[in-house]
C-alpha cells in the first residue's frame, strides 16, 4: 500500500485546516460544529468553536455568514478571542460609523476578556482621537504597552 500524498495545505488528523491556512472544507468543518455543539462543558465548547470559525473564515468557498455565527456562539460563552476575531473581521469591511462603533464595541469585550492583544490595539485605536486618548492610555497601560 502507498503512502498517501502529501497535502498541499497542512491540516489536523480530523482533516480541519490548521488554524491560518485557508483552502479546508467547510462542510467538514460544519459538521465538526454540530458535534462541538454537544460538548457539555461550555469553555471547551468555545474554543472549540472558536478554532472552527476560524477555519470557516479561512476558507475559500465557506459562507463568512456560517463563520461568524460560529465565532458570535463562541463570543457568548465567554471567548475573548472570538470577541476580538469578530471585531477585526467587522472593522476590515466597516464602511459606517455605526460598523466601526460595533468593531469597537468587541474589541472591548475581548480587552474586558484580557486578551492583551485586543487591550493594545483598543488602545491605540482610542489614542488616535483626541476625545478618547485618556480612554486609550488606559488600554495600553492594563496592556503593558505604555
Amino acid at each position: 500500500m502507498q503512502a498517501p500524498e502529501p497535502s498541499a495545505k497542512p491540516c489536523t488528523e480530523d482533516g480541519l485546516p490548521l488554524l491560518g491556512v485557508g483552502g479546508g472544507d467547510p462542510e467538514l468543518i460544519l459538521r465538526r460544529v454540530a458535534e462541538a455543539r454537544g460538548i457539555p462543558d461550555p469553555t471547551e465548547r468555545s474554543v472549540r468553536l472558536y478554532f472552527l470559525g476560524k477555519g470557516l473564515l479561512d476558507c475559500d468557498d465557506a459562507d463568512p455568514i456560517d463563520a461568524v455565527a460560529v465565532l458570535a456562539e463562541s463570543m457568548d460563552l465567554g471567548s475573548p478571542h472570538a470577541a476580538f476575531e469578530l471585531g477585526g473581521y467587522l472593522l476590515r469591511d466597516a464602511e459606517t460609523p455605526d460598523e466601526v462603533a460595533a468593531a469597537l464595541t468587541l474589541f472591548e469585550r475581548a480587552a474586558l476578556g484580557g486578551l492583551v492583544e485586543a487591550q493594545t490595539l483598543l488602545g491605540k485605536i482610542l489614542m488616535e482621537n483626541p476625545a478618547t486618548r485618556g480612554a486609550g492610555q488606559e488600554w495600553l497601560r492594563r496592556a503593558g504597552a505604555d
